[in-house]
């Protein structure tokens, strides 16, 4: 990955601490227990965080209402989680400093398809952490799978001969699956980092979700059979229908890009 361009730890840093403080005071704290989950409340736009810390494997999630977060002083302690629910426009993670532990994740991927329906593009996001400390640190923008196809429709199997006259009827053929869904994109990431060695130690995750599998067929209706009567048999079985043809897989979503600022 190319070395970071631009501004310097300490300029970026006033930078943000202007910004923050031209918005006026800065707003609440939040604190997730370890293996705790919180979501922050959904309030609309951009938001300010004094202070966020996530404890040991918790979880904070942000809705989709919250389109930026900026944050003073975040702390990710051992496996802490970040989760950016799907955006249609990129979101903005700003950071003015940072504590990140080994194995947090910042998470803003797509969501997986149900059954004929396709995976979720991965949220583009511009993310700035400009000082502190970071261990380790993945950002995940993997776009979700897609859905199979929808199966297709059994056959009708045909009617049994009667013994007071009607003929057996031949069965039905089943329906052709549907065709798999496609793989959602990866999104963009924009990275603005104040040391240029956090490079090594953030691993961006972009490729696009897997298409989804084909269809099933429908399965041949079976043929009515023929009537045994008191005296006699009464018409020919009939015939079975065909199956269904299957569907065809769906292609996987493209892999999304990273750009080091």
């Amino acid at each position: 990955m190319t070395a970071v361009k631009g501004l310097s730890s300490w300029r970026m840093s006033l930078l943000i601490l202007a910004w923050f403080c031209s918005q006026g005071s800065w707003a609440d704290t939040f604190e997730v227990a370890d293996r705790g989950l919180l979501r922050l409340p959904s309030l609309v736009g951009a938001v300010q965080l004094d202070r966020l810390t996530i404890g040991e494997s918790g979880k904070l999630l942000i809705p989709a209402s919250i389109t930026e977060l900026y944050v003073a002083q975040l702390t990710l302690k051992s496996g802490a989680k970040i989760s950016i629910a799907p955006q249609p426009t990129p979101f903005v993670l700003n950071i003015q400093h940072a504590q990140i532990a080994d194995g947090s994740v910042i998470a803003a991927s797509g969501a997986h398809g149900s059954r004929g329906e396709s995976g979720g593009h991965g949220t583009d996001l511009r993310l700035t952490i400009a000082s502190g400390s970071l261990a380790n640190l993945t950002v995940d923008v993997r776009g979700g799978d897609g859905g199979q196809g929808v199966p297709g429709e059994p056959g009708t199997s045909g009617k049994n001969a009667a013994c007071w006259g009607r003929g057996s009827r031949d069965g039905l053929s089943g329906g052709n699956g549907g065709d798999g869904a496609p793989g959602g994109n990866g999104g963009h990431v924009e990275l603005v980092l104040g040391q240029d060695q956090w490079l090594e130690v953030i691993d961006v995750m972009l490729s696009g979700g897997a298409g989804g599998l084909a269809g099933e067929p429908g399965a041949a209706g079976k043929g009515g059979s023929q009537a045994d009567c008191w005296l006699y048999s009464l018409g020919d079985t009939g015939s079975d229908g065909q199956p269904g043809v299957a569907g065809k897989p769906a292609h996987d979503g493209q892999p999304g890009v990273v750009r080091v600022n």
